[in-house]
């Protein structure tokens, strides 16, 4: 059967607001069958599929009854899909079975996994740590013993901290972080998202004082971690600053010198020089002092850390006193602050940070999980078998490769799932169906990572399948469309099959309308354009003595693709370009003499002329089989409209609808 596809809006975007009062609760707008519809079901839906609640307070009283109109007879149709038994339709459940599979995966990792995370990621950008640690680096690909000795000697620093020794110290004894020697261990101040996730985790479960009473393990090695300070974030800042170059290393000279140039910028602005004048004219940060010194909107650890701790204090408008960094030295003005978006304002780039660096880690446990719940059984051996029995000339979305198995390998057990097996032929066909296999080659590496992939959705379908009794709104988006799969084929059923698309009548209507169904102006011509009025005039030259165009324009023509249609336009309407014009203009086979034409010289030969006519039934056949169904499928849906009225003894009271959107209680 082939697929529908269907716009659903999820429903749990909406919340109704508190207007929805009894008033609103117990108006009828209208009636079907004497089921009403009442005023608070309208709002909902017009709110829902209209942009939201605002958008209904803003829509006039025409717009509103207009949708009253449309929903009336959506619940008309549906009714009449419901009663013709279309839900019965074994295609439809077939295609409603898949749909509901597929979202109740994405559904489920959304709410389970991706929501959460967000939230917890938006949650510690809302404070900023400062932390310390001692590093214990671990190889790349270790050893056992190398992990063991890491941890042991992580072990051994712990219990020095718990017989009071200073942190500082062990970490300038101790740690490997190649910047122990300048910080002891001082991380300084960061927020959510920028440490990698096990330090992170570790260190926003600590208050203020603490260390961790395990080693922490990260890709870097192990970690003892304690927390110095904890504060609500502060946003970002707009900072400005004028710089005088003095990197470390310069002679004790030539840092005297910087001191003494930045002391007099200093003096002029506190006899009240303007900061952004003086940072166009002496500071040496050339790019930011075109902007009168602007570095524009910063967060925390976008700067030099010296730079920061001065600049993160100041007020706007505010200038510092001189500050040194390892470039030079500073004067800072802070211009604005901004506070830390919303969760909603950031939830978007939450999520691509998200996806980018945690969800895989979060996905695997995730599964691991429902592995143990689910008491997951691999048959590893039957999988090697299946394996081998594949033919890798085959692609994963081949119609029934699967069929190509034999019986008994089709037939083997591949894995086990909350007791239910799954079968070599069952995994096949999911397979085939996977959208992310397209195209892939069913070679043994890939066919194991698509075996993997089948095994864990297969877990995360399981875990879905009460999904519907945890968030009912999951139901709703199912009934949204459910009822846009039988508005599809209620309406094939009622209105689209009954059309007779006949020759005769197709002809009769084309008689009838035919001035509608004309050509302009057309004409086909061989064209060659290239940039010099000297290259032009010898190509016309060769034409004229009897070289072929075609040839010509293949070797010279410079509009782009006509290069590899030897200059031939096919038929095009005369109007579209001077080049058409021009040869609409000629007889057939006549060549102009080259012109001027945008940026280069052209030349026209005259193939095929068609002056504007009336299509012929062939020509204009799709537009008539369009134009006549259109108009067919109004007057019949609007003969079944007309009887789904009676039928259903349907009655509307639009003069209700003033007081739709209207939140003052009643």
């Amino acid at each position: 059967m082939k697929k529908l596809l269907v716009i659903v809006i999820p429903l749990f975007v909406i919340i109704l607001l508190a207007g929805c009062t009894r008033y609103h609760a117990e108006t009828v707008v209208a009636t079907i069958d004497k089921q009403p519809l009442t005023l608070q079901d309208y709002e909902a839906t017009y709110a829902r599929l209209n942009g939201g609640w605002e958008q209904g307070e803003k829509a006039t009283i025409e717009e509103l009854e207009e949708f009253l109109d449309l929903l009336v007879k959506f619940r008309m149709k549906i009714r009449d899909a419901h009663e013709s038994g279309l839900i019965n339709d074994p295609d439809i459940q077939a295609e409603l079975e898949e749909y509901r599979v597929t979202l109740a995966a994405a559904f489920l990792i959304e709410r389970e996994l991706v929501e959460p995370a967000l939230r917890e990621m938006y949650k510690r950008r809302t404070e900023e740590l400062r932390a310390s640690h001692i590093l214990l680096r671990v190889p790349q690909n270790p050893q056992p013993e190398d992990t063991v000795r890491a941890y042991q000697e992580a072990k051994e620093i712990i219990e020095k901290l718990d017989h009071g020794e200073p942190f500082d110290e062990l970490a300038l004894e101790y740690s490997e972080d190649p910047s122990v020697q300048n910080n002891k261990g001082d991380l300084y101040y960061f927020t959510g998202g920028m440490m990698v996730k096990p330090f992170e985790d570790a260190v926003y479960g600590l208050q203020v004082g603490e260390y961790t009473v395990e080693p922490v393990r990260t890709q870097f090695g192990y970690h003892i971690i304690k927390l110095n300070d904890r504060k609500p974030a502060p946003g970002s800042i707009r900072v400005s600053h004028i710089m005088i170059f003095a990197q470390q290393g310069v002679s004790p000279e030539d840092t005297l010198r910087a001191y003494d140039r930045i002391q007099d910028i200093y003096a002029k602005l506190q006899e009240g020089a303007d900061f952004e004048d003086l940072a166009v004219e002496f500071s040496e940060d050339r790019q930011s002092a075109e902007r009168g010194g602007d570095l524009g909107m910063i967060q925390r650890r976008s700067l030099p850390q010296d730079f920061e701790k001065v600049a993160f204090t100041l007020h706007p408008g505010e200038i510092s006193d001189i500050v040194r960094t390892q470039f030079g030295y500073h004067i800072i003005k802070v211009t604005d602050t901004q506070p830390l978006e919303s969760y909603e304002e950031l939830k978007d780039n939450l999520r691509r940070q998200y996806q980018q660096r945690y969800m895989q880690d979060d996905h695997d446990r995730f599964v691991s999980t429902l592995k143990k719940k689910y008491a997951l059984q691999r048959y590893d051996e039957n999988i090697e078998t299946f394996i081998a029995a594949v033919d890798t000339q085959w692609y994963a979305d081949t119609n029934a490769w699967h069929d190509s198995l034999d019986v008994s390998i089709s037939e083997l057990p591949l894995f086990t799932i909350a007791e239910e097996t799954i079968t070599a032929k069952q995994v096949a066909l999911r397979i085939q169906k996977y959208p992310e296999f397209t195209a892939r080659r069913l070679i043994p590496a890939q066919l194991r990572e698509m075996l993997d992939r089948v095994e864990e959705m297969g877990l995360i379908y399981k875990e879905a399948e009460s999904i519907e009794e945890r968030y009912p709104e999951f139901a709703n988006q199912i009934d949204e469309y459910r009822d846009g799969i039988l508005m599809y084929y209620i309406e094939q059923k009622r209105v689209w099959q009954n059309i007779d698309l006949s020759e005769e009548l197709l002809r009769e209507y084309y008689e009838e309308h035919k001035e509608r169904y004309t050509f302009p102006d057309r004409v086909n011509i061989c064209e060659i354009v290239v940039r010099s009025d000297s290259l032009a005039q010898e190509l016309y030259e060769k034409i004229i003595a009897g070289e072929d165009m075609e040839e010509l324009a293949a070797q010279h023509t410079l509009r782009a693709g006509m290069k590899r249609q030897r200059g031939v336009t096919g038929m095009i309407n005369a109007d579209r370009d001077d080049l058409s014009t021009r040869g609409f203009e000629q007889e057939i086979g006549e060549v102009s003499e080259p012109f001027k034409t945008g940026a280069g010289f052209g030349i026209v030969k005259t193939l095929e002329r068609d002056p504007a006519r009336i299509k012929t039934f062939d020509e204009a056949r799709a537009q008539v089989v369009g134009e006549y169904q259109d108009m067919m499928a109004k007057k019949i849906e609007q003969e079944w409209i007309e009887n789904l009225r009676q039928r259903y003894r349907v009655a509307t009271f639009p003069e209700n609808l003033e007081n739709a959107f209207v939140t003052e209680e009643r």
